[in-house]
């Protein structure tokens, strides 16, 4: 329920801020591939719960929107423990050909229970996508469940369409 509130509450946003959200479901995804543009390598079986296990070497990245910039990144998380050592990184793919800092994830509050964070990129720089990997450490296992991205620009024009993708443009 919680979910349902948070994409519901980004689909709004997204409305009145004349935006759009790009919505993707993890659950299930294991090892390596491509899923509605979105690939990823290396992730483990998935949690009981169906979130994509990160592990040591893996990642998720969005597609690149030539035409929209990125502006924040909200994905739902959970971690087998509150005090990790190991944390995901998101990281902004920005177009200026300057690096772009990772931003680590935060711990969550409950261990095994899902959790949104919000990250935002910088408003100076245009995000074209984003990706996800994992942290160095031992102590830590993180399962994805689903991000949202929201966006400025034509990502309705520049993302695939399909099944499990969900497009709010307005």
């Amino acid at each position: 329920m919680k979910r349902a509130i948070t994409i519901l509450c980004l689909a709004l946003f997204a409305a009145t801020a004349g935006g759009a959200t790009v919505e993707i479901s993890t659950c299930g995804w294991t090892g390596s591939g491509v899923t509605n543009g979105w690939s990823f390598a290396n992730l483990g079986e998935p949690f009981a719960d169906g979130a994509a296990k990160m592990g040591d070497g893996t990642w998720i990245a969005s597609p690149r929107w030539p035409r929209a910039s990125v502006l924040s990144a909200t994905v739902t998380v959970e971690c087998s423990t509150n005090a990790p050592d190991r944390f995901p990184q998101i990281t902004f793919l920005y177009d200026d050909g300057q690096p772009a800092k990772p931003i680590r994830f935060s711990a969550v509050s409950r261990a095994d229970t899902a959790e949104v964070q919000t990250y935002d990129a910088n408003p100076s720089r245009s995000a074209r996508g984003i990706k996800i990997s994992s942290g160095t450490g031992t102590c830590g296992d993180w399962g994805i469940f689903e991000m949202a991205l929201h966006a400025k620009g034509e990502l309705a024009v520049d993302s695939p369409k399909s099944p499990g993708l969900i497009l709010i443009i307005r």
